[in-house]
């Protein structure tokens, strides 16, 4: 019984250290304002062609980092990411990768928020044969909207491709 006694007190301590382990830095708090669930509509523009879309986000805390789920709806398709943003505490900078279902490679973003804008911009990402380069702004408007753009890269200018209001449907 003694045994079971020191065991279960050692897995107890573990599991402490890892929780430890597992908070997230003051950079991802910092970041709370995006936690919940979110809708927008508006529209996406690339090559000279203009689409409506849709877009759900549903963003959690996840240990040290954020956890974001995107589905984009245009063109009667359904585009999901999933996506992870935590703090490089060597390079001070954010750092989002993506996973989607309409590209074979994760995205990586890194940006930094000042005064309240998250900004990142993605290395150079193949999509359908493409390589392209984008930048995401994200910009708390009220408690529950936010502001958010996606510009794309074209030669040494950006383009500006979708701008929309997110509105905060719930929050976890």
């Amino acid at each position: 019984m003694k045994t079971l006694s020191v065991f279960v007190g050692a897995l107890a301590l573990v599991g402490m250290s890892f929780a430890q382990l597992a908070e997230a830095p003051a950079e991802i708090k910092a970041l709370d304002w995006m936690v919940g669930n979110w809708e927008g509509k508006g529209t996406f523009s690339a090559q000279g062609q203009t689409v409506d879309v849709v877009v759900v986000w549903s963003v959690k805390k996840d240990g040290s980092f954020l956890r974001l789920e995107t589905k984009q709806t245009l063109l009667g398709m359904d585009m999901t990411e999933s996506a992870f943003i935590h703090w490089d505490t060597k390079k001070k900078e954010y750092v989002v990768t993506s996973y989607s279902n309409f590209a074979v490679t994760p995205r990586i973003e890194r940006g930094s928020l000042k005064d309240g804008v998250l900004t990142t911009i993605c290395e150079p990402w193949e999509v359908a044969g493409t390589v392209t380069v984008g930048r995401s702004t994200m910009k708390l408007v009220s408690k529950d909207e936010i502001e958010f753009m996606i510009d794309m890269k074209e030669g040494d200018t950006w383009t500006e491709a979708s701008k929309m209001k997110m509105t905060r449907k719930s929050v976890w």
